[in-house]
C-alpha cells in the first residue's frame, strides 16, 4: 500500500513503485501521493538501465516466475545499481514443521502459508537463482522481524495498524528469540534454521 515507498521518499530518494492491485495502487497513489505504475513489473514498460536501487520486500515468494522478474529487474537496473530482497526462510519453517509434530500441533499451525506463498527459498537455493540470472550476493543479513497484525484472527477484518502486544505477545518473543539465534547460527557460518527470515543484496556480475 505504499507504506515502505513512503519511508523512502521521506528520506530523499525518488521513488516510485510498481504494484499489480488497483485498489492498492490507488491508495499509495492517493494516501502517500506517490508515482505507482499500477501493472506487473513486465508489463510497465520502465526505462532500462534508469534505477539505482530496485527493492522487493516480501515479494517472491508470492510469484511464480521469480527468475523472469529477476531478468526484468535487471534489464532496468544501472549497471552499478542494487537490489534489496527480503524473503521468508524455508530452513525456518521447516525446522517449525518438524517442531510442530514433535509437539503434535501441525494441523494447529499455518506453517508455510500455502494460501500465499508458491515457493520457499534457503540461502542456498536463492543463491543459486540468483546467479543464473546474472546476479552476485553483495551481502546477506537475518533482518529484524516484522510482526504483521493478527486482527482477522480476533475481530475478522483485516488492519494495518499494529496489533497490541498482549494479543500476539508468544509469537512476537519467540520470532525475536530465533532472530538472535539466527544471527548467532549466521555469525559462525552454520546452516540458518533459526532466522525467519533472509535478507540480500545483489548486484549485477
Amino acid at each position: 500500500m505504499g507504506f515502505f515507498l513512503s519511508k523512502a521518499a521521506g528520506m530523499g530518494f525518488e521513488a516510485e513503485g510498481v504494484e499489480p492491485s488497483p485498489s492498492l495502487a490507488k491508495i499509495a497513489a492517493e494516501q502517500f501521493n506517490l508515482k505507482i505504475h499500477n501493472s506487473f513489473l513486465e508489463n510497465s514498460n520502465l526505462v532500462d538501465k534508469n534505477y539505482d536501487v530496485i527493492t522487493l520486500i516480501d515479494v517472491f515468494e508470492h510469484v511464480t516466475n521469480p527468475q523472469e522478474l529477476l531478468n526484468n529487474c535487471r534489464r532496468i537496473l544501472k549497471d552499478d545499481g542494487i537490489i534489496a530482497i527480503k524473503v521468508p526462510n524455508g530452513n525456518y519453517n521447516h525446522f517449525k514443521l518438524k517442531l510442530s509434530k514433535l509437539l503434535n500441533k501441525t494441523a494447529s499451525m499455518n506453517i508455510w502459508d500455502c494460501c500465499e506463498h508458491v515457493v520457499h527459498y534457503t540461502p542456498k537455493t536463492f543463491k543459486s537463482m540468483i546467479n543464473k540470472c546474472g546476479f552476485k550476493t553483495k551481502s546477506f543479513f537475518i533482518p529484524i522481524p516484522i510482526h504483521s497484525p493478527i486482527w482477522a484472527e480476533h475481530v475478522g477484518y483485516y488492519y494495518q495498524y499494529k496489533s497490541p502486544f498482549i494479543l500476539d505477545w508468544k509469537r512476537i518473543i519467540l520470532r525475536n528469540i530465533f532472530f538472535r539465534f539466527g544471527q548467532i547460527e549466521k555469525f559462525v557460518g552454520g546452516k540458518i534454521r533459526f532466522g525467519p527470515d533472509l535478507m540480500f543484496i545483489i548486484q549485477k556480475k
